[in-house]
C-alpha cells in the first residue's frame, strides 16, 4: 500500500546501520571474515545514514509525541517517531539501541587498527578506515546522548542503562587513547589548509602556497602513527596551485588527509564530551556516591589527557607554521567542550566524600593540578582575546574561564588536605600556584581587548559598561557574559591563591609569599585590579541610590548586584594581602608602592553610599532624635504586594563592602606594626618604607570619621527614633513596628561595630597609639569616649539578656506547676 511505501527509505537507512553492526566484530578475538574495503565502504555509507538520524534527533527527538503519524505534527517529527520506535513494543528494535551497539563495535574496531600498526610504516588504507570509524563514533555518540536525555525525562526503556557499560574500565581506557591521538603534523596541515582555502584566488595572500608549506611539512616517515585520516576531495584547491606538479599535488593530498583526520578527531572529542556529561548527570540520580565519584574522576582524567595532547600538539604546530610566516587556525573545538566537561566532573566529584585515603587523594589531585596548569599555560598562549571574530572571542573567554574555574576547584580540595602534603609536594604545589596566579593576572589584562557587540549595546541605558572594559554587568542566568565570568573567576582564583597568615610561619609558606609578591609586581597585577575596581565602583555608585531606596527596576538591580560582586571580590583580595603582610614583608611593601589604599580612600562608591547610612534630620519636635527611614546596613523597606503583609527589607550589599574596607585598614595597621617590630633592629630601610603607610590609615580615619563613629551613634539614635515615631499620633511605621526593647541591635550593625572596634583597637596598640595621638588627637579622644559608651551599652544589653533568661525560666516553671493536677 501507499502508506507502507512511505517508510521504505527510512527502512533502508535502518537496514544499512544494522548491516554495518553485523559486519564489525563483536570482540577482539573474532577474526574479520569480510573484506576490509567492503567494511570501509559500508562504514562510509553508514556515516551518511547516521548524519541524517543525528540531525533528526537534535531537532525533534525531545519533542516528538507517542502518536507518530499525527497529521498535525511536522514531517520531521513523524519520521523521528518512526525511527525511535515509539509505536513499537519491542525495545530491542529501537535505532538508539542499535547506535549504542554500533558504538561498542566501532570503538573495538578502531582500537584494533591501532594495535595492528607498525612503528615505521603508515598504511593510508588503514588511515582512511580509521578516519571513517571516528566519524561514525561521533554520529553515534550524538544520537545516544540525545536519546539518553529523552529516556531520562520520560522515564522509559530503562533510562541510561543501555549505555552504562561504555564507561567501564576497558572502554574508558579506549576513550582516553582516542582522545589523545592528536599530533603536531596534523594540526599544522589543518591550519595551513584552513588559510590556503580562505586565500585561494586572492592576489595578496603570498604566504599561502605549497612551497612554504613543504618547507615546514614533516617527512612522511616522521609522522606520528596515531594520525589516521580520510583523503577528501581537493580538486578545486589543487587546481588553484601555481605549479601543480606531481610532487606538490601528492603533498597537498597528504595535507588534506591530515586536515580530515584532525577534523574527525575534533568532532569526536566534542561529541564524546557532550555525551559523557549527559550520562554523568544521569548517573548522579541513579548511582551511589562512590560510583559517581569514581566516574567523575575517570572523566576528569580523560579530559586532562585530551587537553594535554591537544594543547601540546597545537603549540608545536603553531611553532611550525610561525617559522614560515603562516598563521594558525582560530578553531577552538573541541577544547571548549572538553573544558566544560572537566569543570563539571571536578565540581561534582568535590561534593562527595573521598573514596580514597587522604594521602592518596592528595597525590592524585596534585598530579591533576600539574597537568591542568601545563595545559592551561599552553592554551592561554594559543588563545588570544580580541584577536578574532566576536564568536571566537566568546569561545576564548569561555575556555579561559572554565580552565581557571577547574583550577579553583582543585585548589579548594587541596587546601582541605594541607596537612597531608610533604615538603616535596608543598614545593611543587606552591610552584603551580604561582604559575596559575600569573595566568589569572594575564586573564585580567586580556579583558581590555574584548570587543563590544555593537554600537547599540554601548548606548543601552541599562548597560553601565566602562569604555575600556567591555564586559557586561547586566548579564544574568544562562546569558552571563563570558568576559564578565572570566573577570569574576580570575579574581576569585587570585583570592584563593593569595598567601595567608595561617600562623605556621614555615619556610615553604614564606617562600611562596615572596614568589607570589614577585609575580604580582612583575605583571602589575595591583594596577589591573585597581582598574577593574574603579570601573565596577563607578557602575555601583550610579545604581546605589535607586537600589537602596527600593525604586530600582529588575535590570538595574541585576547590574548593581553583579558590579557589587566584583567590588567585594577585589576588596576581599586586598584584605587577604594586607593580612598576609604580617608574615611576608614583600607583600606589604608591594601594597604600599601600588597606591591601592589611597584609591580606596577616594573610592567613588564609598563616598556615595556612606552618605545614606547616617540618620537624616527630620521634621520632628525640637529635642528629639532624627528620623531613621531604614536601618543602617539594610535597604529601604519595600511593601509586599500581598494585602496585609508587613514591609520587608534586604541587606545592603554595599554595606558589606564597607565592613571589608574597614577590616582591611585594620589588618594593614597590624601588619605594619608587626613587620616594624621584626625589622626594627635588622633593616632600617624597610622600617622607613613602612612608616608612611601608617599615615594612610590615619587619613582613612580622618576622611571617614563621621561614618566610623555614626555606627555607634546608630545604636542610640534608632531607639530614640522608634520611641518618637511610636508615640506620635498613634501611627505605626515599619521602624516602630519592630520595637521590642530599649536596644536597636541588628546583625549588620553589630558586625560594623565589631569591624570599627577592631580598627580602633589597632590604632590604640603599641607604637601606633603615640603616632595616632600626635596626628589625630581629637579623634583619639572620641575613640576613648565611644569605647566607654559602647562598653556600658554592651554590659546593659548582656544584663538584660540574663534577666530575660531568668524571667522566661520562671514563667516556664510557673506554667509547669499550673499544668499539674491539683493536689486537692
Amino acid at each position: 500500500t501507499e502508506a507502507s511505501q512511505n517508510w521504505k527509505l527510512l527502512d533502508l537507512i535502518v537496514a544499512s546501520v544494522n548491516d554495518t553492526v553485523e559486519l564489525l566484530p563483536k570482540s577482539a578475538d573474532e577474526n574479520e571474515s569480510v573484506d576490509e574495503k567492503t567494511i570501509s565502504l559500508r562504514s562510509f555509507l553508514t556515516c551518511g545514514c547516521l548524519h541524517v538520524i543525528s540531525a533528526l534527533w537534535k531537532s525533534c527527538r525531545l519533542v516528538c509525541t507517542q502518536n507518530a503519524r499525527s497529521e498535525s505534527k511536522h514531517a520531521c517529527g513523524v519520521v523521528t517517531s518512526h525511527l525511535a520506535g515509539d509505536n513499537d513494543e519491542r525495545p530491542t528494535s529501537l535505532i538508539a539501541n542499535t547506535a549504542a551497539e554500533l558504538t561498542r563495535r566501532t570503538l573495538l574496531a578502531t582500537m584494533s587498527l591501532k594495535e595492528n600498526e607498525h612503528d615505521n610504516t603508515i598504511s593510508y588504507r588503514v588511515i582512511n578506515k580509521k578516519c571513517i570509524l571516528v566519524d561514525m563514533l561521533s554520529k553515534t555518540l550524538d544520537v545516544i546522548a540525545i536519546e539518553a536525555v529523552t529516556r531520562m525525562q520520560t522515564k522509559t526503556h530503562g533510562g541510561i542503562t543501555f549505555v552504562e557499560d561504555l564507561f567501564e574500565t576497558g572502554p574508558m581506557e579506549c576513550w582516553s587513547i582516542l582522545l589523545a591521538s592528536n599530533n603536531a603534523a596534523g594540526l599544522a596541515a589543518s591550519s595551513w589548509l584552513f588559510g590556503f582555502s580562505a586565500s585561494a584566488g586572492k592576489s595578496n595572500a603570498l604566504n599561502w602556497n605549497v612551497g612554504s608549506f613543504l618547507e615546514s611539512y614533516p617527512a612522511e616517515a616522521n609522522l606520528a602513527t596515531s594520525t589516521w585520516c580520510l583523503s577528501g576531495l581537493c580538486t578545486i584547491l589543487v587546481a588553484a596551485l601555481t605549479h601543480p606538479d606531481s610532487d606538490t599535488s601528492r603533498k597537498f593530498l597528504e595535507c588534506d588527509t591530515l586536515h580530515s583526520s584532525i577534523r574527525a578527531e575534533n568532532s569526536f572529542a566534542a561529541s564524546w564530551a557532550h555525551f559523557s556529561e549527559v550520562i554523568a548527570a544521569g548517573c548522579i540520580k541513579s548511582k551511589g556516591d562512590k560510583e559517581v565519584q569514581s566516574l567523575m574522576n575517570s572523566l576528569a582524567e580523560c579530559c586532562l589527557t585530551s587537553l594535554s595532547s591537544v594543547s601540546e600538539s597545537k603549540t608545536i604546530s603553531d611553532s611550525i607554521l610561525s617559522s614560515q610566516g603562516l598563521s594558525e587556525s582560530p578553531e577552538t573545538a573541541p577544547i571548549e567542550d572538553l573544558c566544560a566537561l572537566l569543570l563539571y566532573s571536578l565540581s561534582t566529584s568535590s561534593v562527595f566524600d573521598n573514596i580514597e585515603s587522604d594521602g592518596d587523594r592528595c597525590d592524585v589531585l596534585l598530579g591533576m593540578f600539574g597537568r591542568l596548569y601545563e595545559s592551561t599555560n599552553r592554551l592561554f598562549s594559543m588563545t588570544q582575546v580580541g584577536s578574532a571574530t566576536l564568536s571566537n572571542q566568546v569561545a576564548v573567554c569561555s575556555i579561559r574561564q572554565r580552565l581557571l574555574s577547574s583550577a579553583l576547584v582543585i585548589v579548594a580540595e587541596l587546601e582541605k588536605l594541607s596537612d597531608k602534603r610533604n615538603r616535596e609536594n608543598s614545593i611543587k604545589y606552591n610552584e603551580i600556584r604561582v604559575g596559575l596566579a600569573n595566568l589569572a593576572v594575564n586573564a585580567l589584562q586580556s579583558l581590555q581587548y574584548v570587543q563590544g557587540e555593537s554600537a547599540e549595546a554601548e548606548t543601552c541605558n541599562d548597560v553601565f559598561a566602562p569604555s575600556k572594559f567591555r564586559y557586561d554587568f547586566a548579564s544574568k542566568g544562562e546569558n552571563v557574559d563570558s568576559a564578565f565570568q572570566l573577570l569574576r573567576t580570575s579574581i576569585s582564583l587570585l583570592s584563593h591563591l593569595s598567601p595567608t597568615n595561617n600562623g605556621h610561619g614555615n619556610y615553604e609558606s614564606h617562600s611562596y609569599g615572596v614568589d607570589f609578591s614577585s609575580c604580582f609586581k612583575q605583571r602589575n597585577a595591583l594596577e589591573q585590579l585597581q582598574y577593574h575596581l574603579s570601573s565596577a565602583s563607578s557602575v555601583t555608585s550610579l545604581t546605589y541610590q535607586a537600589v537602596n531606596g527600593g525604586t530600582a527596576s529588575q535590570s538595574v538591580t541585576m547590574i548593581h548586584v553583579n558590579a557589587v560582586d566584583i567590588v567585594k571580590l577585589i576588596m576581599t583580595l586586598l584584605q587577604t594581602l594586607a593580612d598576609s603582610g604580617s608574615s611576608t614583608v614583600n607583600t606589604l611593601l608591594l601594597l604600599g608602592e601600588s597606591g591601592c589604599f589611597r584609591s580606596l580612600i577616594g573610592n567613588q562608591l564609598l563616598k556615595t553610599a556612606s552618605v545614606t547610612w547616617g540618620p537624616k534630620p527630620g521634621l520632628v519636635e525640637e529635642g528629639t532624635s532624627p528620623i531613621v527611614t531604614c536601618h543602617r546596613g539594610y535597604n529601604a523597606p519595600i511593601q509586599a504586594h500581598v494585602s496585609g503583609s508587613r514591609p520587608t527589607s534586604q541587606k545592603d550589599l554595599v554595606h558589606d563592602i564597607w565592613l571589608v574596607v574597614v577590616s582591611t585598614f585594620a589588618s594593614l595597621l597590624r601588619s605594619i606594626r608587626q613587620q616594624t617590630s621584626t625589622h626594627g633592629k635588622v633593616d632600617e630601610q624597610i622600617v622607613n618604607q613602612l612608616a608612611p603607610m601608617s599615615k594612610i590609615v590615619f587619613d582613612f580615619v580622618c576622611t571617614y570619621e563621621k561614618e566610623l563613629f555614626s555606627c555607634f551613634a546608630a545604636l542610640f539614635n534608632e531607639v530614640h527614633a522608634q520611641g518618637n515615631l511610636s508615640n506620635k499620633g498613634g501611627k505605626t511605621s515599619f521602624s516602630s513596628s519592630i520595637q521590642s526593647s530599649s536596644f536597636a541591635f541588628t546583625s549588620n550593625l553589630l558586625k560594623e561595630c565589631e569591624a570599627v572596634s577592631f580598627l580602633f583597637s589597632e590604632l590604640c596598640t603599641g607604637n601606633t597609639r603615640a603616632q595616632f595621638l600626635g596626628s589625630c588627637s581629637s579623634i583619639y579622644k572620641k575613640i576613648l569616649t565611644a569605647s566607654v559608651e559602647l562598653t556600658k551599652m554592651t554590659s546593659s544589653f548582656l544584663g538584660s539578656i540574663g534577666n530575660a533568661r531568668e524571667l522566661f525560666m520562671a514563667l516556664s516553671d510557673a506554667k509547669t506547676l499550673l499544668d499539674q493536677p491539683s493536689a486537692m
